[in-house]
């Protein structure tokens, strides 16, 4: 058996010996609420409720990487957390990660686990809503996405709408937090045209778009015009250039499989 690299949260040390067993425990317990690559369950352990992300086995390459030269997901994701909560920016209380080696030192899987964070909807959710109810959100996440994030240096590389969950609170207002934190950057500062470029991975329609794009710019003391026209136009470029990188890996893969 290899070695083991863990980090439990200080304030969390009760779950200690459910952490060390996360790896024959996760497999046969818990409810899987996603699963591709990775895998996400809810497990309840001594009447709590946490969330557990395993990380999916990476290509040969990666595993090197993340062995030695680089932080693994789980680890950045636990750091990130407790980094994000010390900006006053909301996300899941982080409890550990653990790192599992072969005995020639190679990561083999990794796991990050925090509590479950009550939410009442996913930002997804919200482009389902109506139309009114879309207009009182959206200008309160353009407001969180500035003043929260992007004022402080935060660029979730990963800005999708199923990353962001939604709290409703009294007198129409919302909390946000944020999840799936391993690409997470913190820098100096964010310019409006890198804040305008974090927002393109949402799918709503030209008119949610364009709702954040103007709000985002209303709370940044720029054009909202403007800056609602090159989230639009961003946004279309991400998706046009993200079907034309599809085509050229289902190519070489067709390629790669005559041999």
């Amino acid at each position: 058996m290899g070695k083991v690299r863990y980090e439990i949260n200080g304030s969390l040390e009760k779950y200690r010996k459910f952490i060390l067993q996360i790896k024959d425990f996760f497999p046969l317990n818990g409810e899987t609420i996603y699963k591709k690559r990775n895998e996400i369950k809810i497990i309840y352990h001594e009447g709590n409720k946490l969330c557990v992300k395993s990380f999916g086995n990476n290509n040969p390459i990666n595993r090197l990487v993340y062995s030695g030269l680089r932080p693994s997901k789980a680890k950045r994701s636990y750091l990130y957390a407790k980094r994000l909560l010390s900006k006053n920016i909301k996300t899941p209380e982080p409890v550990a990660y653990v790192e599992y080696y072969n005995k020639i030192g190679i990561l083999q899987n990794s796991y990050y686990i925090s509590l479950y964070f009550e939410h009442d909807f996913a930002l997804k959710q919200v482009f389902g809503f109506d139309l009114q109810q879309r207009a009182q959100i959206l200008p309160h996440f353009a407001h969180y996405i500035y003043h929260y994030l992007h004022k402080n240096g935060v660029i979730h590389k990963d800005l999708s709408p199923g990353n962001v969950l939604i709290k409703q609170q009294e007198n129409n207002k919302y909390e946000f937090a944020l999840i799936d934190l391993n690409r997470v950057s913190f820098k100096k500062s964010v310019n409006l045209k890198m804040g305008i470029s974090n927002l393109k991975r949402f799918d709503g329609n030209v008119i949610d778009l364009s709702t954040i794009g103007f709000h985002y710019a209303l709370n940044r003391g720029v054009n909202p015009d403007d800056t609602a026209l090159k989230l639009c136009v961003k946004r279309f470029l991400f998706l046009f250039f993200r079907k034309k990188r599809k085509r050229v890996k289902k190519l070489v893969k067709n390629i790669f499989s005559w041999f």
